[in-house]
């Protein structure tokens, strides 16, 4: 398939899409490793229906913790970082609620998601250039969630400490180095503060949000953006197709930025998930690697959500950049359509229940309450099913609308599944439960592991 004769197609299909799911605006960028093309569908903003054009900046949410590797590996290559040194090597204050994890977890435990400390702390620290430093010095209040490198468990958190180590290493802010060390050398529009996006057109992101009627009506997210302090971990906007450029710069060899055997180490397998049917299989040093041969990473904030994927072995690669709930299920009907077959892939997509969903025996063992900082999970026995009750805890609950029961029903060996979709979303979660004999001790839900703490 020809990415230029697909152009016409793919716009069309896009628009197609984004109205079924309610997207208010789109871009779209698409190589097979020569020859680029982008699409735009949409508003930036339905308060001021300013169009999306090829040059709007879309926040990439946690797309960008790829960059945030990057960046790191590029310290690898200088000597100036050990991906298997102690984060105290860089840091000698560091600090956890468990000492022990503080003394020993790496630069590699942070970048694989298997420090085991709490992950979701969206703590606001400030816009000063220490909010980085502030933020983690507030981290020796995190709790362990599961001992060091005994498993995966997504972890924002640990990547504001990568960011840190940036700063410690190279003496100048994460949000410079994103500049010197990718948008300079790669020629890219990369913005990490409101200063910097303002300049350039930009999306806001968009939530079904109470109406004044009462009912949720799509409008404007309350928030543009998470706050600096998690910065490293999901703060860069950019256009499609610098964000398509970023990663042909993955797909060529690393050069100007990387190495070859940088490159070539992000793409390695270095964790296998417990619960493959979130996000991917396995996960590199930055990259998901969702299945063989395909690498990438999505991300989602205040009402826009972005995905990625390359096929290396052809540099096929597609960016998505959204500002609406429903963006999942416009990803995954978009990049079945146009990625997998240029890139000759079949792509894994989300699971769905089963009719009749098969028979796990007796869920009573999954009941009971799960706990971190961030959540507590309420799940409940319904006679053949489970409702799962997530009730977010810390500084983003007040943002989180009352949480309600999801309906959850048997899909495979410790795993259940929606009997819905998500709203908003378009596709089903899934709940992997941890622990063969006797009650579960864990649930793996959202790609986080959280613990039981009752029955």
């Amino acid at each position: 398939m020809d990415v230029i004769a697909v152009q016409h197609t793919l716009s069309t299909r896009l628009a197609e899409l984004c109205t079924e799911a309610g997207v208010p605006g789109a871009a779209v960028a698409l190589t097979d490793g020569t020859n680029v093309v982008e699409v735009v569908y949409g508003v930036t903003s339905l308060r001021t229906q300013a169009p999306v054009t090829p040059m709007t900046l879309f926040q990439i949410g946690s797309i960008s913790k790829v960059y945030t590797a990057t960046i790191v590996m590029s310290l690898v290559d200088q000597g100036k970082v050990d991906l298997d040194a102690p984060v105290q090597t860089y840091l000698p204050w560091f600090g956890l609620s468990d000492g022990e994890t503080a003394r020993t977890v790496t630069v590699r435990n942070l970048l694989t998601h298997t420090s085991g400390f709490e992950g979701d702390d969206f703590t606001d620290t400030g816009r000063s250039d220490e909010a980085l430093s502030r933020y983690v010095e507030g981290l020796a209040k995190a709790t362990q969630i599961h001992p060091l490198g005994e498993r995966f468990s997504y972890c924002n958190s640990g990547y504001s400490v990568l960011g840190l180590i940036i700063e410690a290493v190279t003496g100048g802010t994460w949000d410079q180095a994103v500049q010197d060390v990718l948008a300079v050398p790669l020629r890219l529009t990369l913005g990490t503060l409101a200063e910097q996006v303002i300049l350039h057109p930009h999306a806001l992101g968009h939530l079904e949000l109470p109406g004044p009627d009462g009912p949720p009506v799509l409008q404007v997210a309350p928030v543009w953006a998470p706050p600096r302090s998690v910065g490293p971990a999901g703060t860069i906007c950019s256009s499609a197709a610098d964000l398509l450029a970023f990663g042909q710069m993955h797909a060529n060899g690393g050069d100007p930025v990387l190495s070859r055997h940088a490159v070539a180490q992000m793409q390695t397998q270095q964790v296998a998930l417990d619960d493959p049917l979130t996000l991917g299989t396995h996960w590199g040093l930055g990259w998901i690697l969702p299945q063989p041969g395909v690498i990438g990473h999505d991300g989602a904030t205040f009402g826009q959500y972005a995905f990625y994927r390359l096929h290396p072995e052809t540099g096929t690669a597609m960016a998505l950049l959204t500002n609406g709930p429903g963006a999942r299920a416009v990803y995954e009907k978009l990049f079945t359509e146009f990625f997998a077959p240029i890139a000759d892939v079949t792509l894994t997509t989300s699971p769905v229940p089963a009719k009749v969903p098969p028979a796990l025996g007796d869920l009573s063992r999954y009941v009971g309450d799960y706990a971190r900082q961030a959540v507590r999970i309420e799940v409940r026995d319904a006679s053949g099913a489970l409702d799962l009750t997530m009730v977010p805890l810390g500084p983003t609950a007040a943002l989180a609308a009352p949480p309600a029961p999801l309906r959850f029903v048997p899909y495979a060996d410790n795993v259940l599944i929606t009997a819905e979709p998500m709203a908003g979303a378009g596709v089903h979660m899934t709940a992997t439960f941890l622990g063969t004999d006797g009650p579960a001790g864990w649930i793996h839900l959202g790609a986080r592991a959280t613990p039981r703490v009752s029955a």
